[in-house]
């Protein structure tokens, strides 16, 4: 069941409710910043993840062909060879 209290709005004034509205406003744009922010560095990280990876996508193609010119030894992207940052500690 519905309850139902004669509640009293708990913004009493025009000033009041602009004032919400006004931090409303600011907190959606703090939270925009930061999702901005991480599409950054999720892009970034995309961009880091395909330059390393390129050599052994290009040898897997080479396998399914039947012809493979890109022997594993080559293969220079390896975990241990990531920067420091990538490790996802800021």
């Amino acid at each position: 069941m519905a309850r139902n209290k004669n509640m009293e709005p708990s913004l009493q004034s025009w000033d009041d409710v602009d004032k919400c509205l006004r931090e409303i406003g600011e907190c959606e744009i703090a939270i925009s910043e930061i999702e901005a922010d991480m599409n950054i560095a999720i892009n970034e990280a995309k961009e880091r993840a395909d330059k390393l990876s390129k050599p052994m996508k290009e040898s897997m193609k080479l396998w399914l062909k039947g012809s493979p010119r890109i022997p594993r030894r080559t293969w220079t992207a390896r975990a241990d060879s990531l920067p420091s940052d990538a490790s996802g500690s800021a």
